[in-house]
């Protein structure tokens, strides 16, 4: 059976996650569920985004992936379905799946159109359908326009880079727009240092969290391979006053090769 995927702005502290569960069940009692994270922030499509590519390619081809965040994002809004490598997209038009896939075209999206009432009625139709083998052109029509949203990108010049916070988790890390491909490609082995408020500047990448001592603040590739800051057993957005959308700037040293 596929495994069907929520990234979903529901939260944890109500029911309307389980309900969305339960009204997937009703059509696909089979349905086997991998709950990506119910805690996104209130209509932050760039935090699902983030949620669900961490994930989505670790997961065996034919899995369902429905993200339910800014659902009701104009009057009348459109929910669609697509394919990408294997894999079934479900959500809502409102430009969260363009920040996963920039490449996306409306050619290949589909309006959902079901006569169930209610969106979690919607989404089941389209989940069930998908995870009982149908396509995603027998949802509904073609879905004309796809809304469009840009990623944040760096900033950058042969000897810096202006990143931006993308993301605080659970931990209190700073994830940056800055992946390592990127970052290394651009220092060219050169050193470099890390600025950030009133702090003393972060000056070597670190393989892990406990490679600096406890309370020490540190740089490294996370597991999706972005740049984050961090301080090892402690809070890093809290102690050092760093929070989503502010910028950090990374300079590289010319005389350093």
């Amino acid at each position: 059976m596929p495994i069907i995927t929520l990234t979903t702005d529901l939260g944890s502290q109500d029911f309307y996650a389980a309900k969305l569960k339960s009204s997937i069940i009703r059509y696909f009692p089979e349905a086997q569920f991998l709950d990506i994270n119910h805690s996104i922030e209130s209509h932050d499509i760039q935090q699902a985004a983030y949620s669900l590519m961490s994930i989505w390619s670790d997961l065996p081809k034919g899995s369902v992936h429905l993200i339910s965040v800014y659902n009701h994002y104009e009057p009348r809004s459109e929910y669609i379905a697509f394919e990408n490598e294997g894999h079934f997209f479900v959500g809502p038009n409102n430009g969260v799946f363009t920040l996963i896939f920039p490449e996306l075209s409306a050619d290949s999206v589909w309006k959902i159109e079901s006569e169930i009432d209610g969106l979690f009625g919607t989404y089941a139709h389209a989940v069930a359908m998908l995870s009982t083998g149908a396509s995603v052109n027998e949802l509904g029509s073609n879905v004309g326009k796809l809304n469009q949203k840009i990623n944040i990108l760096p900033v950058y010049t042969s000897s810096e880079i202006r990143a931006t916070i993308i993301h605080v988790d659970h931990y209190g890390n700073a994830v940056l727009n800055v992946n390592k491909q990127f970052f290394e490609e651009l220092r060219k082995e050169r050193k470099f240092e890390i600025f950030f408020k009133n702090s003393d500047p972060i000056t070597k990448i670190s393989q892990s969290y406990s490679h600096a001592q406890v309370g020490d603040v540190l740089a490294l590739f996370n597991i999706n391979n972005f740049l984050e800051i961090a301080i090892n057993m402690g809070n890093a957005s809290t102690m050092l006053d760093l929070y989503k959308n502010e910028t950090i700037q990374i300079h590289f040293k010319e005389d350093s090769i």
